[in-house]
């Protein structure tokens, strides 16, 4: 009679599978609490993706215009009266006239000046050695990570081919090299999937890549700055 020993090798099986059920459930990282998703006004998603970010830390809310006139936000004259504020217009026909173009320098003074316990850093993806590290590392802080890329480089199927304009998402999860973002823009999906190799890959234009947001108290100030430090090249 033929016998057969089936227990060892199912148990080297069981532990072999929730080895790499363990990795895989490791290897996931998301933001909580997680955001609640905000769609944009035209040529807002960056006040957008602001008000994203102040309702998941439970921080005061502005309306986009009051966000996109502090970074010097520019919209077609047509779109005027969609906004209470006074914003600057323009009969421009290139697309890349429109948006909010001052984030770098404005940003971090609307919060000082709105007394938001909030301070933003853009790091562009050329001065990060890990970049799978770095975001993962700054979901693990619960520090924010908004990503600004080209239109045409990643959405090529959603947008027109001459649409060489940039957007602002959220990244919301990171699994591996998937990432998953909370768009603002009401014609794509509230939550998409990527490589971030993909999503890096789609920052050519000038100040396209990762602006990071953490509270402004030393211990989270000086976490993001160990963060940036290990990562760069």
């Amino acid at each position: 009679m033929f016998f057969a020993y089936p227990e060892p090798l199912s148990f080297l099986s069981t532990l072999m599978t929730e080895h790499m059920n363990s990795e895989q459930e490791s290897s996931r990282v998301a933001i909580e609490p997680m955001y609640i998703p905000f769609f944009q006004k035209d040529y807002c998603c960056v006040p957008a993706c602001i008000q994203m970010i102040l309702y998941r830390r439970n921080l005061p809310l502005f309306p986009q215009g009051t966000i996109g006139k502090a970074m010097g936000l520019v919209i077609p004259k047509d779109y005027a009266e969609a906004f209470y504020e006074d914003i600057k217009t323009s009969r421009s026909k290139k697309l890349k006239t429109y948006g909010a173009h001052s984030i770098v320098k404005t940003l971090n003074s609307f919060f000082r000046r709105k007394k938001i316990d909030l301070r933003s850093q853009y790091i562009s993806p050329d001065t990060i050695g890990d970049i799978t590290g770095f975001v993962r590392k700054n979901i693990l802080q619960g520090n924010d990570i908004m990503v600004s890329y080209a239109n045409h480089a990643l959405e090529s199927i959603r947008c027109a081919k001459n649409n060489r304009t940039s957007h602002c998402v959220l990244i919301q999860e990171l699994d591996g090299d998937q990432v998953t973002c909370v768009d603002p823009y009401p014609d794509n999906p509230e939550l998409w999937e990527t490589r971030l190799h993909h999503l890096v890959d789609s920052m050519p234009l000038s100040n396209n890549g990762f602006r990071v947001f953490c509270s402004t108290g030393i211990q989270s100030r000086q976490m993001l700055q160990t963060i940036l430090k290990a990562t760069k090249k």
